[in-house]
């Protein structure tokens, strides 16, 4: 058999495969059901939580004016408890208050709002301040707000131009939002916490992460993920799985510190809303195909609220509202491990994401899976953990 015909039966092979993998691709995407969000499920599941003691009942929602946030706030008040709008813009937290209020205008819960940018640490630290001199404890911290740059209005970045994206203290901007604002927050937090849990809202696009850019090369030095001076493309590209899977390792540090110190009124739970129809979904063609088969803001909150208030959880899970195939198999992370040495990660993570949002609501509900292996990592967890520690206390937002 001679070269060319090798050739020919192997692409006819590429072929054949590709076309039935459309076919039962198609099948998939006209058979789907529409999920649908499950009131009495929720109704059910917060009346027998021990963490739902009404107004009493103490919820803080970072980046809650808009998307999955807002629309959590929104289920929290009509069920009576009492949630804490923690956004940077002032004016949209009162007017978010206002709209909340009059779409549900016999609600039993009550709604206040604080000041807070996760992408500015010093915001943070005065949200603390605000936050003790009103209230005396906190039952659900809800690590939230995050942003991609891929989003809204983020100017495009061309492969190979280079722009500096930092926030006030000089971290690349993605990273601040997503992860170190909230680990700061999370820290200074947790002392105020009367029975309940940090939820960190994470995501399964941190299997695009190989976590090689969390890890610190000297002491004293930026993790590279960290550092958003003058970054290029791919550093972009990966920033928000990069953020996502720190997210995932601060989740599940946080819970192996909090039972070392026998703090069993508190836990830490990483989950995964799914593709959902936000302000993180990009704009333009590829953002109107994915709003065409996502969940709605109101199904995605079902794996936030469950998260929240099962009682079942002890600390340290990944939840999500569908069941991942393939990614977090055996196989499937066997896989994983050949094309992150071929240096396709991303790539190959991409490709999944744009299939799995075909096809997750067909998985509708609400589960416990495994993460990536980076995302169970302990010395990982351990390192970033500490890293980010000393980073905070090092700048003074963390006292001794």
């Amino acid at each position: 058999m001679n070269k060319d015909t090798i050739v020919r039966l192997a692409g006819s092979a590429v072929v054949g495969v590709s076309s039935l993998f459309a076919v039962w691709l198609a099948f998939i995407v006209a058979t789907r059901p529409e999920p649908t969000f499950p009131v009495k499920q929720v109704e059910d599941l917060l009346k027998k939580s021990s963490l739902n003691k009404g107004k009493d009942t103490i919820v803080v929602i970072t980046g809650s004016t808009g998307g999955l946030g807002l629309a959590l706030a929104e289920e929290l008040y009509r069920f009576g408890i009492t949630v804490i709008i923690a956004s940077r813009n002032e004016d949209r937290c009162k007017s978010t208050i206002d709209d909340i209020k009059k779409k549900y205008p016999d609600a039993k819960g009550a709604l206040d709002y604080g000041v807070v940018d996760t992408g500015d640490l010093q915001s943070v630290v005065n949200f603390v301040k605000w936050f003790k001199s009103k209230y005396s404890y906190l039952n659900i911290l809800v690590n939230n707000a995050g942003q991609h740059y891929a989003q809204g209005d983020t100017p495009k970045l061309s492969i190979g131009q280079k722009r500096t994206t930092v926030n006030k203290q000089g971290y690349d901007e993605v990273f601040a939002i997503n992860y170190m604002g909230h680990f700061l927050l999370s820290h200074l937090m947790v002392p105020l916490i009367k029975k309940g849990r940090v939820i960190h809202v994470a995501s399964a696009y941190h299997f695009g992460s190989d976590g090689s850019t969390l890890k610190p090369q000297r002491a004293g030095e930026l993790i590279d993920a960290a550092n958003g001076q003058e970054r290029g493309f791919d550093h972009r590209h990966r920033a928000y799985a990069v953020s996502k899977l720190a997210q995932i390792l601060n989740a599940r540090e946080l819970q192996r510190r909090l039972t070392a110190a026998n703090n069993s009124d508190v836990i830490s739970v990483a989950l995964c809303p799914g593709w959902v129809r936000t302000g993180m979904i990009p704009k333009g063609a590829v953002g109107a195909f994915l709003n065409r088969f996502n969940f709605t803001v109101r199904c995605g909150t079902l794996v936030m609220l469950s998260t929240i208030f099962d009682d079942k959880l002890k600390g340290g899970e990944w939840t999500t509202n569908y069941v991942l195939p393939f990614m977090n198999t055996e196989p499937g992370l066997a896989i994983l491990k050949i094309i992150t040495m071929l240096g396709l990660r991303m790539a190959f993570t991409d490709l999944f994401a744009l299939i799995l949002v075909l096809v997750e609501t067909r998985n509708y509900g609400y589960h416990t899976q495994r993460t990536s292996a980076e995302g169970d990592d302990k010395e990982l967890a351990k390192n970033l953990y500490d890293w980010t520690l000393q980073e905070l206390k090092a700048r003074g937002f963390i006292q001794d």
